[in-house]
């Protein structure tokens, strides 16, 4: 270790060294057979290894295009896209289901099993502790067999576990199922979404992203709707039969996500080239475009380039230390922070609306349930405007989270002075702060490198878990004082989101996945001229 650090700093102190002219010689090479391929990053080292003491002027993140994306945008969007987007959509169906039936039925479950407030918020976490470890161990099993098996052994799973769930007798046996299903959901959405991510032409990637979430607040209107139909005569709810026939819904996801398919840039990161071409060319098949020997060529040269140049990178498949290392510090702990607190007033919300709800209904379950349909009503155009709003280029994708939790900030501060609407408000207000959380997703797949993404997004998923597993604890306790409480709460968290986003060292809107990955490495490469 000692070695090579002395060997970099004689590197450093000599811009001619033999070490430094091999690797700009190499890149010269690389540049012949594909001038697309860090034409930039060789420019630049040929001039500054000549003229060292030149000053440099500061570097953005490239926008020329990988030959992957050349593919991908050469051949458009068309009908492979749209079958993959709607598996991922009906993932998300699922995902809005299991995110309120246990908050809706909380009240039903605490009158037949006499538990105490603290269980009824453990219970209504319990999801989120399953989401939090599904999405933390998803990024190893994505990177290390892919994100198509990894995601249909989970969809089987959730449905296994939302199958016993109604049989179950104690506050114990349903804990337990509660985790299992949220573990399954917790790696299933990040490698499902990652397949799209990872598919799709550069500039349909954001809107694309954000549509995936519009069954969403389907899923959640669904349960309530259902919950319609067994109110008993005391007001509770039949819980038992709701959730059988949730677990129904569930079942048919098992055969729809077959239709799932690798990732290309799966494959090609783990040097799979002829299934990576055979991938990219079911996706040319609608539009009779084929992979060209030119542009395998490419992809194969600029894969191998990628790996020479992070050779002293760590190759593991779970390296969550390549999230903090410097390039990615910033980035990282601010995007953890925006992931908990947007998840935080998500999901509080969530939690509260049941029960604020049932007491302005004055226990009439019916006009509960109504109250909460219309809440969720107002999410449906979410993830049209937010993919609408991160797509324009004035604002960007920093600016458009920032829009997201202001907008979240102002919401939360109607639902304390107009309470008479509170439907109405805390709709906008879980409409704006899904605003942010969609395009988190977004700003993360394409901030962080292809070897990494998939990890990135399961981490980013595990945060928002974290905050899923935090807000009912903190929520109830803040109910138990003041109504409006959790309210303040989420005014205050909105308004720090704001300062967060201002701080995001990146824009990557309109740039190719990599760029950033590029970007950083150039600048390394530069430094060795000093």
């Amino acid at each position: 270790m000692n070695n090579e650090v002395k060997n970099d700093e004689n590197t450093n102190h000599n811009p001619n060294s033999p070490e430094r002219r091999k690797l700009i010689n190499r890149l010269e090479v690389e540049e012949n057979t594909n001038t697309n391929i860090n034409t930039s990053t060789t420019n630049r080292i040929r001039q500054q290894t000549h003229t060292p003491t030149q000053a440099r002027m500061p570097i953005s993140i490239q926008s020329s295009t990988a030959p992957i994306d050349d593919f991908l945008d050469r051949v458009g969007y068309n009908r492979y896209h749209y079958i993959m987007c709607l598996v991922v959509c009906l993932i998300f169906f699922v995902d809005g289901c299991e995110m309120i039936i246990v908050n809706l039925l909380l009240s039903s479950l605490q009158m037949e099993w006499h538990f105490s407030p603290t269980q009824r918020s453990l219970l209504s976490s319990s999801v989120f502790f399953g989401f939090f470890i599904g999405s933390f161990i998803s990024g190893y099993l994505t990177n290390k067999f892919g994100r198509k098996w990894p995601s249909i052994l989970a969809t089987i799973s959730i449905t296994i576990f939302t199958s016993i769930t109604p049989s179950t007798v104690n506050f114990g046996q349903l804990l337990i199922l509660r985790i299992l299903v949220g573990t399954s959901i917790g790696v299933v959405v990040p490698g499902a979404t990652t397949i799209v991510t990872e598919s799709i032409p550069t500039k349909y990637r954001s809107f694309t992203a954000n549509i995936l979430w519009i069954l969403y607040p389907l899923g959640i209107i669904y349960i309530c709707i259902i919950s319609m139909y067994f109110i008993k005569k005391d007001q509770t709810l039949q819980w038992r039969n709701i959730w059988l026939v949730n677990s129904i819904t569930s079942s048919l996801m098992i055969f729809i996500c077959f239709l799932l398919k690798e990732s290309p840039r799966y494959l090609i990161l783990k040097g799979r080239f002829e299934e990576a071409f055979c991938i990219l060319n079911d996706i040319g098949y609608a539009c009779n475009i084929q992979i060209t020997d030119e542009d395998k060529e490419k992809i194969i040269s600029e894969a191998k380039l990628k790996e020479e140049l992070g050779k002293n990178e760590s190759k593991s498949d779970f390296n969550i230390a390549a999230f903090f290392t410097r390039k990615y510090l910033l980035s990282s702990i601010l995007l953890s922070y925006l992931w908990f607190i947007s998840s935080f007033i998500s999901y509080g919300l969530l939690y509260i609306l049941p029960k604020i709800f049932d007491s302005i209904s004055k226990k009439h379950k019916i006009d509960s349930l109504k109250h909460m349909i219309e809440a969720m009503f107002l999410l449906f155009p979410c993830p049209l405007f937010r993919g609408l709003l991160s797509e324009w280029k004035v604002l960007g994708r920093k600016n458009s989270i920032i829009v997201g939790f202001a907008g979240a900030m102002i919401s939360g501060i109607f639902c304390v002075i107009y309470d008479k609407h509170l439907s109405i408000s805390s709709g906008m207000l879980k409409f704006c702060v899904n605003t942010s959380l969609g395009i988190l997703s977004v700003y993360t797949s394409e901030v962080y490198p292809t070897n990494i993404r998939a990890m990135a997004l399961g981490f980013g998923n595990s945060i928002t878990r974290l905050g899923g597993i935090v807000s009912p604890f903190i929520c109830e306790y803040l109910l138990m004082h003041h109504n409006d409480g959790p309210f303040y709460i989420f005014i205050l968290a909105a308004f720090t989101g704001v300062v967060s986003c201002m701080l995001l060292p990146y824009e990557t809107i309109g740039k190719p996945l990599d760029a950033v990955e590029n970007l950083e490495k150039e600048k390394s490469i530069e430094k060795l001229k000093i």
